[in-house]
């Protein structure tokens, strides 16, 4: 019961690695970079940390559709992509930048330009890091398809060769005679 129980425990731990290394980090890593890439092109600061909403969920897309096998993913990313960046574009600018607009004193036309920045920076930011996360995604599958394959060439060398060698071996050391 209790080498159950330890091979229970590694195996969540090994899975609980596997989701922080190959989901939380390229997240992490492609929303910083994302924002770092729009405070040094935009130098501003606000559209900065606006942009992390938009780069964290297209890190995430990026990285299932990147990762994914099945074709199915290409039909729902559009859809996806729509109403992240239809939600984002309604909500954010309408509660955060013209709050702070109106605060600043900002006239009007000041509003309409920061606003259609807002959502151009947004929208470029999930775009980017749908971008970086689909690649990132497709690497990981293709380390993981390499990995699969040399597993298999060493399972067909292990069968063809190895087993038949070992049988041998272990007859001539019991003193068996063997046909071959």
């Amino acid at each position: 019961m209790t080498e159950v129980l330890q091979s229970a425990f590694w195996a969540t731990a090994e899975h609980a690695l596997n989701s922080v290394l190959f989901g939380f980090v390229p997240l992490l890593f492609i929303s910083i970079f994302v924002g770092f890439v729009v405070a040094f092109l935009m130098r501003d600061r606000t559209l900065a940390r606006f942009s992390l909403f938009f780069s964290v969920a297209g890190a995430a897309i990026g990285l299932m559709l990147g990762s994914s096998r099945e074709p199915v993913v290409a039909a729902i990313l559009p859809v996806l992509l729509a109403t992240v960046a239809g939600y984002f574009t309604t909500i954010f600018p309408k509660q955060e930048s013209y709050k702070l607009l109106i605060e600043s004193g900002a006239d009007e036309d000041q509003r309409k330009a920061f606003s259609r920045r807002f959502v151009a920076t947004g929208i470029a930011s999930l775009i980017l890091a749908t971008t970086m996360g689909s690649f990132w995604g497709a690497s990981l599958r293709a380390a993981k398809t390499e990995q699969d394959r040399r597993y298999a060439e060493w399972l067909e060398n292990y069968e063809e060769f190895q087993i038949p060698f070992n049988r041998k071996l272990a007859e001539k050391q019991a003193g068996l005679s063997s046909a071959d």
